[in-house]
């Protein structure tokens, strides 16, 4: 019998509860088909979220501060 498991995290913007266009900012984990969502409880500028690559856009230092801080909470 062989069994299969499967593993995976993502970052997401809630929108429906943003408030002054500002969104929190949720780890998605997947686990076997169960899925849980916890808050990293940080906000950001929904015009400054990339929807696409589920980072911080641009090059600026926050920019660069803030991905660094949901690689190391994905790792």
């Amino acid at each position: 019998m062989r069994t299969s498991k499967t593993f995976s995290i993502q970052f997401w913007m809630d929108t429906k509860k943003s408030k002054n266009g500002e969104g929190l900012i949720y780890a998605r984990i997947n686990v076997d088909q169960k899925r849980l969502s916890i808050s990293l409880k940080r906000k950001l500028a929904m015009e400054q979220w990339d929807f696409k690559t589920k980072k911080h856009q641009g090059t600026s230092r926050t920019a660069k501060e803030f991905n660094r801080y949901l690689d190391l909470s994905k790792s």
